[in-house]
Formats: C-alpha cells, sequence, structure tokens
C-alpha cells in the first residue's frame, strides 16, 4: 500500500510511505519518471522523497520462501515544478527623472511573493531581502542601472529577472548667456547656449517677459532703457528645461 498520495494539492515534493503485507521479509521500490529515468528496484527501508511530477512508483515484496506479491504502483500527479513567469514593462528610452517598472507575474498556482532591488542578484538574497511590489503593480526607480525582480510561488518554486536602467536624467541644463558684441556701442548681440535643452526661454530686464529663444538676437539701448538696472547694465535671463523636466534658470549682466 503507498500511502500519503492521496492529496490533489499541489506541492514542490512528496513524501512516500509504503506499507508491505506482514509477510514480505524484503521489501523493495522503485521510481520511473515520465523521461523514462529507472531508479531499479531499491530496497525500502523508510519514507522517500519525489520531487518531479508524473513519476510513477513501483513496490513489491517477497516472502521467505522467495514468492513476489502483486506489484503496486501510483503515479505522482501533484508535483508543482514550474517557475512562474516575470514580464517587465517600462519606457527605457524617454529621459526621466524615474522609470516605472510595471511587474507581470505569471504561474499555475497562486503566487507568495514579488520583491526587487538594485544590482544582479540571485534567488537565495530574496529570501531574507529586497523591496516590495505587488503583481501587477510598478516599482518605481530613480537611479540608473541593472535592477533584478523576484517571484515565487505558494510550494516554493522561484524565479528571477533583470532589467536594466539607462535613462534616468537629474541633471539640470548646463546654460550659458554669451554676449558677442566687443566694446562699448548702443546694441548687442546675444548667443545663449542651452545645453541638452528642449524647452529655451528668455527674459530681458526682468522675470516677467519670457519668449521662446530660436536663435542669437540684438538689444537695442533705445528699446530697453527703462529696464536697466541703477548701474546702467542690463540683466538677461535664461530658462531651460530638459525632456526629463529638469530645470536649470540663469542670469547674466
Amino acid at each position: 500500500i503507498l500511502d500519503g498520495l492521496d492529496t490533489e494539492e499541489s506541492t514542490r515534493e512528496v513524501e512516500v510511505s509504503i506499507e508491505y503485507s506482514a509477510t514480505s521479509v524484503k521489501k523493495y521500490y522503485k521510481t520511473i519518471t515520465v523521461e523514462g529515468v529507472d531508479s531499479g528496484w531499491i530496497e525500502y527501508t523508510e519514507p522517500f522523497k519525489v520531487d518531479k511530477n508524473n513519476t510513477t512508483i513501483y513496490a513489491k515484496g517477497i516472502n521467505k520462501i522467495e514468492i513476489e506479491s502483486l506489484l503496486g504502483t501510483k503515479e505522482i500527479t501533484n508535483i508543482d515544478e514550474i517557475a512562474p513567469t516575470i514580464e517587465l514593462l517600462a519606457d527605457l528610452v524617454t529621459p526621466k527623472q524615474k522609470v516605472m517598472v510595471t511587474v507581470n507575474a505569471n504561474d499555475d498556482q497562486e503566487l507568495d511573493l514579488i520583491r526587487y532591488d538594485k544590482g544582479i542578484l540571485d534567488e537565495e538574497y530574496f529570501r531574507e531581502n529586497g523591496n516590495f511590489v505587488s503583481n501587477k503593480g510598478q516599482a518605481i526607480i530613480t537611479e540608473n542601472g541593472i535592477y533584478t525582480f523576484y517571484a515565487k510561488d505558494m510550494v516554493g518554486n522561484e524565479t528571477i529577472e533583470t532589467i536594466e536602467i539607462t535613462n534616468i536624467d537629474l541633471t539640470a541644463p548646463d546654460i550659458t548667456i554669451i554676449n558677442k558684441t566687443t566694446g562699448l556701442g548702443i546694441e548687442a548681440t546675444i548667443e545663449i547656449d542651452y545645453g541638452d535643452s528642449s524647452v529655451k526661454k528668455y527674459s530681458i530686464g526682468n522675470e516677467d517677459n519670457y519668449v521662446d529663444y530660436t536663435g542669437e538676437f540684438v538689444i537695442k539701448a533705445e528699446e530697453v532703457y527703462e529696464l536697466a538696472n541703477q548701474d546702467g547694465s542690463l540683466t538677461i535671463y535664461a530658462l531651460g528645461q530638459d525632456s526629463a523636466l529638469n530645470e536649470a534658470k540663469v542670469s547674466e549682466k
């Protein structure tokens, strides 16, 4: 009799115990996997574990006059060997201040745990460490680098998946205001280098009148004298914003 195998509940492994007839003086069993791997006959002395699904167990007893019992058989069908799968979805191209990684984990059983952390990490690390994230939820990433995501199902099958983030940009544009006019005069040509800005604006004399910058421009004294500083100088303000929404503002007299 093969005991302890009547459960339909999925598990990672089962413990098999075999009860032989009282007349059996020799007790044997063998296992054959679904791939055909045959263990050969093994003397039964204590319960043993099976961790391959669709493994068939055979058992026989031999009495004192060397007559074999009928063959007992049992196929194990409730072992789950299939690890979860993880799909990671994110915009890995557009420069951003933070990247949202959507986690889609799937398994034929209920999921027990999903975690992530920065670095190339293994399953053992996540058994005690890592940041929790819900399935179908999002992990908020604020630093470039490689991140490992981990999922475990209710019977203990584990899997990991990595993603590399390279498009986080936290650096504001570098803006330089250049007066291209040499010497004194009644007009000045101004050029502004906005670095990697995608939004480019400037204002003359104060910060109340920002307009789009399309290229170098000329300032004439008679047009801006009311905006001059007390010392007679004129302040140019420049504002730039890159595609990751980092913003910089500079001024130059």
